[in-house]
């Protein structure tokens, strides 16, 4: 991968995302802003919703806020989607806002939330219990055994083998 002065960069893809998800979240919310500025600005506005009498004259923008936001990060996922976990061998790189130092890793779980979604979940050595998620099972390109032995692999730690023989 070349950088902007033409170097070789040192990073390693560990996983990519699927273009499809990603690209329906991004529509989902850039339609949600249409929407949102077109009630704001030419519509009846959103006085007659619930939320206005929980926050008065500022449900407007705090709504079109929120979907600015969410097509802000959605599209720079799309941007990210081709190296969207990397690693330059001391830290794991997960988008371009969250990182964590590879020597802090200690396991890669596969979890299911409350909706029964999966996310590959990362086991820190912080002193917190919660662990950190660095994606959702549907939007990762490829199986999910090979990304979490990947960030095994890329910090050190023995790959456990998988239980299944093909």
């Amino acid at each position: 991968m070349e950088t902007a002065r033409g170097r070789r960069s040192r990073e390693v893809v560990l996983g990519r995302l699927r273009t499809a998800p990603v690209l329906a979240w991004a529509g989902a919310a850039a339609a949600g802003l249409v929407w949102a500025l077109w009630e704001l600005l030419w519509g009846g506005g959103f006085a007659a919703s619930g939320f206005y009498r929980l926050l008065g004259p500022l449900t407007g923008p705090l709504i079109v806020a929120i979907f600015g936001y969410a097509t802000f990060d959605f599209g720079r996922m799309f941007a990210l989607r081709r190296r969207y976990l990397r690693h330059d061998g001391v830290r794991l790189y997960r988008g371009a806002d969250r990182s964590w130092p590879l020597a802090n890793i200690r396991d890669v779980v596969v979890t299911r939330g409350a909706l029964g979604i999966g996310s590959l979940r990362l086991v820190v050595d912080d002193d917190s219990e919660t662990t950190r998620e660095l994606a959702k099972l549907y939007m990762l390109e490829g199986p999910v055994e090979a990304v979490r032995g990947a960030v095994l692999f890329a910090t050190g730690r023995p790959v456990p083998l998988s239980p299944t023989l093909h």
